[in-house]
């Protein structure tokens, strides 16, 4: 029997597959790969990103008061607070001001001294026109600034290592304060225009390192004259008082939703591939929602969704909860953890503020984002006037939660938690019929 040449015949028998030319060494093909990611990158900052300064403005706790006055005062007093403090930043040379109304502003500057000038023009201007006005009705903002690679498409701000460090900071801060991260203290160190004063150490949320906070202040004050400091220089202050009323206002079932570690993840993985699962957690919200015959839906600052119901569909609040997060729960079951986004949830009832196609804060959207606020990770809150809201079937999906005072707002709000996870899908066929024709659906993203 003739005998076999093993080793000819794997050699002739043997194939290979290859994607590179065989001359190209590994560590060839590894530094192409590394330039074709750094090229991505590339064009990912020059496309889609920003190196500005970031402004967080907030008055949440110093309007407190204001709220205790009624909807209509705090509306009109923060209609004055939003023209007078853009007009402000506008005249300080603003490149991007974020709409949107209530006690926070969105700003940003192409260059950080500008920018931290127009944080004290801020807090000047509104120091000289509370001087004007009775003691309940003084708004005072708190300050936070960052410098970064913004990320910019669609004339919006979508979430970034950058604003998420911003808003952070400006969380540290108390009304009159103007706080800024290290990288801004280190960047205007030596400007004589500044002072930079360390306050403290801060484990500021979601942020993995400890961040030190510095407090800046102007050796020279800057100020604008209260009564022209409106963006539109020909509208007055009785004028803008008036404009409340071509408002438009709906009572809504209102479900907030945001992701819970998001910062972590932008820390971790870069803004682009932290975009990239925050556009897919997006998707399945909007879905969700849409599917249940939401009335309006819109992405908000950061990876935040505000969505709202009828009120005689609060049940279509519950089940797009429900879904999203059984959604979610299906989705990370296949993922690694490192591409796992988790949600938290919070529900409440009252009146939505449009003005024109732009959101406009009121107090019970306020109440709605705080109960998100109070959530944690795959868990659902609601205020006790929406179980109220509840046919029979989904208020069996929920327990007490206890009671809670939100910072800026005033009482305590009876809080519930929707158990999702206890088979709650058969909710769907208990919807309520709704009582008339729905309004045209609004769908911002």
């Amino acid at each position: 029997m003739k005998s076999i040449d093993l080793q000819v015949a794997m050699k002739q028998n043997t194939t290979f597959s290859r994607s590179h030319p065989a001359s190209q060494s590994l560590e060839e093909r590894l530094k192409q790969a590394l330039q074709k990611r750094e090229q991505i990158e590339k064009d990912y900052k020059d496309q889609k990103q920003k190196y500005w300064t970031i402004l967080f403005i907030d008055v949440s706790y110093s309007a407190k008061p204001i709220f205790e006055l009624g909807e209509n005062v705090a509306n009109t007093m923060f209609d004055l607070y939003q023209k007078m403090v853009r007009g402000v930043l506008l005249k300080m040379g603003s490149c991007f001001i974020e709409a949107g109304g209530g006690p926070q502003i969105v700003c940003c500057f192409e260059d950080p001294a500008a920018a931290v000038l127009a944080a004290g023009a801020v807090q000047t201007t509104m120091r000289d026109w509370n001087k004007e006005q009775d003691e309940i009705l003084r708004i005072q903002p708190a300050i936070g600034i960052h410098q970064g690679y913004i990320v910019y498409q669609d004339d919006l701000i979508h979430q970034s290592n950058t604003n998420n460090m911003a808003k952070r900071v400006q969380t540290e801060a108390k009304p009159g304060q103007i706080f800024v991260s290290s990288h801004m203290a280190e960047t205007l160190e030596g400007d004589p225009r500044f002072t930079f004063r360390f306050s403290h150490t801060a484990n500021l949320k979601n942020i993995p390192e400890p961040q030190d906070i510095f407090e800046a202040a102007l050796r020279t004050q800057v100020s604008i004259d209260p009564d022209t400091a409106f963006a539109d220089n020909a509208e007055s202050a009785e004028a803008t008082k008036k404009s409340i009323g071509g408002k438009v206002a709906h009572q809504w079932v209102m479900v907030y939703i945001d992701v819970c570690e998001s910062t972590k993840k932008f820390w971790s993985y870069g803004d682009r591939e932290a975009s990239e699962l925050i556009r897919q957690y997006q998707v399945l919200c909007k879905k969700m929602f849409e599917d249940n015959h939401c009335c309006f839906v819109q992405s908000c600052e950061g990876d935040q969704i505000v969505a709202a119901y009828e009120l005689d569909d609060a049940d279509g609040a519950a089940v797009a909860s429900i879904n999203i997060m059984q959604g979610l729960f299906r989705r990370n079951v296949s993922l690694p953890q490192h591409k796992q986004v988790r949600a938290a949830i919070g529900i409440h009832v009252g009146e939505m503020l449009f003005e024109g196609e732009e959101l406009v804060q009121t107090k019970d959207m306020r109440v709605g984002k705080s109960i998100q606020s109070l959530a944690t990770a795959d868990e659902i809150l609601l205020s006790k006037e929406v179980f109220s809201l509840f046919c029979e079937v989904v208020r069996q999906q929920n327990e007490a939660w206890g009671k809670k005072e939100f910072a800026g707002l005033p009482g305590e709000y009876s809080i519930y938690t929707m158990k999702w996870f206890r088979a709650p899908a058969k909710v769907t066929s208990y919807r309520k019929p709704q009582s008339g024709p729905r309004k045209p659906r609004r769908t911002t993203f």
